[in-house]
């Protein structure tokens, strides 16, 4: 299986024939036919909505004398770009697409079919795809560089140079020039105050809202925030800047994780954000709730200074939207465990997360440049290395001592550890969210778990994975706690063991130390209740 599109110059009679012959040639499954670059921009932009991931190559043939090449590059339009821009363009901002691109005249089809079997080889089922990603079949994927694992994505980041890297930002301006990226949405609710409500709702209704719709709220969170910034602030961006921004992001997340996805990033990004407004760090927006469905919660007035300005919450933001890009739906345990590349990378601290942060900043570098500059850098680096879960228990030891010694957060120096706080309680907010949402996540969670130690027991046993048949099928989410414990009656065990080792001693620590989160722990202390009284009578 493969998808083909076919960017010609000529009469589109002629184009439609040779269209033919590259689908059959190609084996593809589908073929998309156009004159302009615009429009393969608008067509592959939406790929990133899928709940699936994509299990094939996206093969892009170029025709020869496409672009204008009697202009220079910095002068060329978006769709007078020339084929070595478009390959450039392409193989670097579109690498989540699994992209092969062809210069027309050079087009063997036995070659690019050989290349196709290859990809589906390293593609063809869930836990291959996982395997891959995590750079775990190495010898196999030499002939496949376009494929989207952390391997390839980190040689890219090492092999980019600063002149590349300028080049590529020029390309993505022309891009935001030439396409209107809220046109590409497509949303079933027709309001956008019902958008703003479901952002100010501790009770976030994320699996409720379309991929389309969640960046939908992830722009209405941006925008809010950036409203609070001087006009001449240089973090100032355009509306559809900031769109296409998140269609990137949207991008390099995987659509078929069961948890960690695009859905999670902006679960934890609006967690942060709600967090901020209890703060008082940010203006109450219309829609805003401080009423938790089913628990009586306390509201508190701010106790902190304000220690936070519009910058550090656009920044905190930023790095919530963006802490899990590129997650392979696996654990660093995982990743030690069986000895990925990544792990001599990164001398096995903190992987994942020291992934996430160099692949989200380099998608910075061509979307919002200004924030690879101190001090927003160093502040997104230490925010999303916070979400590493073998940091946990030293956070919430520095949280105990903060609250044992009476010090509260005040200076300068506090603005990282106040930050830091905020995102580890985003990240991990699931279980403190209203049973019904909580529960949930607690299934999904479950879900890439059983995956992953799925994708263990396979290696451990060197089983041949590429006979498996898996379904291609969209996530279903059950609408009440009880039909969750239906479909897992661990789920009640499951959570109290997070809970219990992870959750409750974090949010009671800082409940103490920030009065204005204690509706976390309120809720917590509920859920966990009925979570307890879900074991007892199965354990009778």
């Amino acid at each position: 299986m493969s998808r083909v599109i076919y960017l010609y110059t000529g009469p589109a009679e002629q184009a439609r024939e040779r269209a033919k012959l590259y689908e059959v040639g190609t084996r593809a499954s589908f073929i998309h036919t156009t004159d302009k670059l615009s429009v393969v921009i608008k067509f592959i932009s939406v790929v990133g909505k899928s709940d699936l991931d994509l299990n094939y190559p996206t093969i892009f043939i170029i025709s020869d004398d496409v672009g204008d090449g009697s202009i220079t590059a910095a002068e060329r339009e978006l769709d007078a770009l020339v084929f070595e821009d478009i390959r450039t363009l392409l193989e670097e901002h579109y690498r989540h697409l699994n992209v092969l691109v062809y210069k027309e005249s050079l087009l063997n089809m036995l070659e690019v079919r050989a290349t196709v079997e290859k990809y589906h080889r390293l593609l063809k089922n869930r836990l291959l795809r996982m395997k891959t990603w995590a750079g775990l079949n190495n010898e196999e994927a030499v002939d496949c560089p376009m494929i989207y694992s952390m391997p390839n994505c980190l040689k890219m980041i090492m092999n980019t140079s600063d002149e590349r890297s300028t080049m590529l930002r020029e390309y993505i301006l022309k891009i935001n020039k030439a396409v209107n990226f809220e046109k590409l949405l497509s949303c079933s609710r027709p309001s956008f105050s019902f958008y703003q409500s479901a952002i100010g709702s501790w009770g976030f209704i994320a699996h409720e809202l379309s991929c389309d719709e969640s960046t939908v709220c992830a722009y209405a969170m941006f925008k809010h925030t950036l409203a609070q910034l001087p006009p001449s602030s240089p973090l100032m961006i355009s509306n559809n800047d900031l769109m296409s921004f998140l269609f990137a992001i949207r991008d390099s997340y995987r659509g078929g994780n069961a948890f960690h996805n695009f859905r999670h990033a902006v679960d934890v990004l609006q967690a942060t954000f709600y967090l901020l407004i209890r703060l008082g760090a940010l203006p109450t927006p219309e829609g805003f709730s401080v009423d938790i469905e089913g628990v009586p919660t306390s509201v508190h007035q701010p106790t902190i200074p304000a220690l936070l300005d519009a910058e550090n919450c656009l920044t905190l933001l930023l790095a919530s939207v963006g802490h899990d890009v590129g997650h392979p739906g696996l654990t660093n345990d995982f990743l030690a465990k069986f000895k990925a590349p990544l792990n001599t990378v990164f001398s096995s601290k903190a992987v994942l997360e020291s992934f996430h942060s160099s692949w989200f900043k380099r998608c910075l570098r061509l979307h919002w440049p200004v924030f690879l500059q101190e001090p927003w850098n160093k502040l997104q680096t230490e925010t999303i290395l916070a979400t590493d879960m073998a940091s946990h228990f030293g956070y919430v030891k520095m949280i105990q001592g903060l609250v044992k010694t009476g010090q509260q957060l005040k200076a300068p120096s506090d603005v990282v550890v106040l930050m830091s706080i905020i995102i580890k309680c985003a990240d991990i907010s699931n279980v403190t969210r209203p049973l019904n949402v909580s529960s949930r996540w607690g299934i999904i969670l479950t879900r890439e778990f059983n995956e992953i130690a799925e994708l263990s027991k396979h290696l451990s046993a060197n089983s041949d994975l590429y006979p498996i048949v898996d379904p291609r099928e969209e996530p279903h989410f059950p609408l009440t706690y009880q039909k969750a414990i239906e479909e897992s009656p661990q789920l009640p065990k499951s959570q109290m063991f997070f809970i219990s080792h992870f959750a409750d001693a974090m949010f009671k620590e800082v409940a103490a130390l920030i009065p204005e989160f204690a509706f976390m722990y309120e809720v917590l202390q509920a859920n966990t209740t009925v979570w307890k009284s879900a074991i007892e009578p199965a354990a009778a």
